[in-house]
This record gives C-alpha cells, sequence and structure tokens, in this order.
C-alpha cells in the first residue's frame, strides 16, 4: 500500500461510530474510480476504497433482485434510471 494512506482510519471522518464498519461494493468501486480524471487521484482513491471492508454486491441473485423491482418500480409509474444505485439498493435492502 502506497505510503499515502496506510488505513481508512486516516481518511475517515471522525465521529464515525466504528471505523472498522465501513463497507464498500463492488459497484461503488465501479462508479467512483472512473470519474477520477488524474492517475495521482485514481491511486490515492483505490487505496482508500481498498484499507476499507469489501462486500461483493453484484452477482446472479442480486441482478435478478434488482431487475424485479424495476419492473415493480415501472408498473408503478416510477423509472429508476441509474443501473448501479438499483443494484445497491437491492443488495442493501435485501442483505441481512
Amino acid at each position: 500500500m502506497p505510503s499515502i494512506v496506510r488505513s481508512a482510519s486516516a481518511v475517515l471522518p471522525d465521529g464515525l461510530p466504528d471505523k472498522e464498519a465501513v463497507v464498500i461494493g463492488d459497484p461503488v468501486m465501479v462508479e467512483v474510480l472512473p470519474a477520477l480524471r488524474g492517475n495521482r487521484e485514481f491511486r490515492i482513491a483505490q487505496t482508500v476504497l481498498e484499507a476499507l471492508i469489501f462486500q461483493p454486491m453484484v452477482g446472479r441473485a442480486n441482478a435478478l433482485a434488482s431487475t424485479r423491482s424495476y419492473r415493480t418500480l415501472r408498473a408503478a409509474g416510477t423509472t429508476a434510471r441509474d443501473t448501479t444505485g438499483r443494484l445497491i439498493a437491492t443488495c442493501c435492502l435485501h442483505t441481512p
């Protein structure tokens, strides 16, 4: 790990109840990392994200649950356009 960041605690705001409980999922990485333009910013962000607890979120069950949720919302007249947001929400709603 580069010397810029040695742990998630070094970059997280004070006052979090338990810094060890900060979790990141694969869709979040997919959204955040490509948005960074410079190589230095990318490396710093990658280091910070990799210091957090990683939870795989996308898989067949979540993809299907997300699709069902989308279809239910669409039938009710609401269109959720952001695929990554739908996947993250589905994981949060259906993960114990």
